[in-house]
């Protein structure tokens, strides 16, 4: 890959890192799983030097993260405006918000950050109701839909009980393949989201998530993209505007991610809540302030804190488990 080089010195590139990692931090600030302050944003992004990144490479990446979070970070403070818009666009009606993790059979899907934005939502009023099922409207807020799958469980549910109807879904983002799934599979049209990642492969081309050339990626012997389609141009998207900043995220994530999974296996990912990852460095570039997405490129939150480990996050990943555990007991 041919690399546009930039025209700082070494001491500039320095401060700049450090001016960008804080920023990156300020932005990221209140994510509860991990204190993300900027020795560690430092340290996170200077370990891109394994995978061959020089300092002004470093510095587009770190300029990338800090406009693309901006956008698609989701700190306590924008979800609380986000309930508040749900809240005054049903002012007058009988409403119940909907926690659906005590109804869900399968431990695959007990992820429990829709309990989580329950208890903010209680803490803006207390007097909502929560799975109240004779109410008129019934409410179901929660993160991300992404390939479709965490939330079919729940239709179903909702539509056993005979309560889809009333039903009125709001997620802070979704990508546009797995709304197409819901939409198709229900024919359900009650759903609002705040922000929306374009993934279509018909679309692949100005996609507003890192989706690489083929003759960009590194090969990575734990990995299967035989199957693996690849964007063929560029054209401009809600978050990307250039095809070589672009291009540089694409190029060192995935270098990052095939550095991860040669150094460990499949099942070394497993206990982290991931699961063996369908992509490598490709992936939606989001975070609430609770959580990542496991569907997130893993070199943003694979690795702990141990000097010896072989990668050290950005945003430390919580596993659903660890979730489930600390919601099972909500009241309702």
């Amino acid at each position: 890959m041919k690399r546009k080089e930039f025209g700082l010195d070494e001491m500039g590139s320095v401060i700049k890192i450090k001016n960008l990692s804080k920023d990156l931090s300020i932005i990221l600030s209140d994510y509860e799983n991990w204190d993300v302050k900027m020795d560690k944003v430092l340290k996170w992004i200077n370990q891109f030097d394994k995978v061959g990144a020089t300092k002004k490479e470093m510095i587009i990446i770190l300029e990338e993260l800090v406009r693309i979070f901006k956008i698609t970070y989701f700190s306590r403070k924008k979800i609380i405006e986000c309930i508040k818009i749900i809240l005054q666009e049903n002012t007058n009606s009988n409403i119940s918000f909907l926690d659906m993790l005590r109804f869900r059979k399968s431990d695959k899907y007990k992820s429990s950050s829709q309990s989580d934005y329950i208890k903010l939502i209680k803490s803006i009023d207390k007097s909502i109701k929560i799975n109240n099922f004779k109410a008129d409207i019934l409410v179901y807020f929660d993160d991300y839909i992404i390939s479709g799958n965490s939330i079919k469980q729940d239709l179903d549910y909702l539509l056993e009980k005979n309560v889809l109807s009333k039903t009125y879904f709001y997620f802070l983002a979704i990508t546009t393949s797995g709304l197409y799934q819901v939409e198709r599979e229900y024919n359900y049209k009650k759903l609002v989201r705040f922000f929306e990642f374009e993934n279509r492969l018909f679309y692949k081309n100005k996609s507003n998530i890192l989706w690489p050339y083929e003759n960009e990626i590194d090969i990575c012997k734990n990995f299967d993209y035989s199957n693996m389609t690849f964007r063929a141009g560029f054209e401009k998207s809600s978050l990307f505007e250039e095809d070589e900043r672009k291009k540089l995220l694409e190029y060192y994530f995935w270098k990052a991610g095939c550095y991860i999974l040669n150094k460990t296996s499949g099942s070394a990912l497993l206990p982290l809540g991931a699961g063996y990852p369908k992509t490598v460095g490709s992936g939606i570039i989001t975070a609430t302030y609770i959580n990542i997405p496991n569907n997130a490129p893993i070199c943003l939150w694979w690795g702990d804190e141990r000097e010896n480990n072989y990668w050290f996050p950005l945003l430390k990943r919580k596993t659903n488990k660890k979730q489930y555990e600390e919601n099972k007991d909500i009241d309702e």
